[in-house]
């Protein structure tokens, strides 16, 4: 029956289209655009049919996004909103080594850009939208169900 919203599926898949772009907005504005690697890794992906009678937008972007947003909790200092820490003397990477030595003694601010950036969308766009698309695809159900049975609506 899932097939059957394709107005809400529409919807949705804009509204997946809408939160990377908000997501790669919200990265640059709080600074996170040195390479633009970052930013420009979020992207929406085909919403899934309903499982369980939902729907599924998925925003993929690079592992280190998700660090950058939560924050990472270093060996001396720092917080993380989900409990990420590092746990050797210095991070790997490029960078000059007295910095990796610090980033991993004072960890990673968090920079919060994901979930504004969704919430934006789910209040400024989604939840509108879903509900008048969700009316018309009832319609077309209710339409297509009393056609099909030679039932009369008046």
């Amino acid at each position: 029956m899932a097939t059957e919203y394709t107005n809400m599926k529409q919807v949705l898949q804009q509204g997946g289209e809408l939160m990377a772009d908000a997501i790669r907005d919200e990265a640059i504005s709080k600074g996170l655009f040195k390479t633009g690697t970052l930013a420009r890794s979020y992207q929406s992906q085909p919403v899934q049919d309903a499982t369980n009678g939902k729907f599924t937008i998925s925003i993929v972007g690079i592992d280190y996004g998700d660090y950058q947003d939560k924050g990472v909790k270093g060996l001396r200092a720092g917080q993380s909103l989900a409990g990420y820490q590092f746990k050797s003397q210095a991070i790997g990477g490029d960078l000059p080594f007295p910095v990796r030595v610090y980033i991993a003694q004072n960890g990673l601010k968090p920079k919060n850009f994901i979930q504004p950036a969704v919430d934006k969308v789910i209040n400024n766009f989604l939840a509108p939208k879903l509900e008048e698309a969700g009316v018309k695809d009832i319609e077309n159900i209710v339409t297509t169900f009393a056609h099909g049975n030679k039932i009369e609506i008046k």
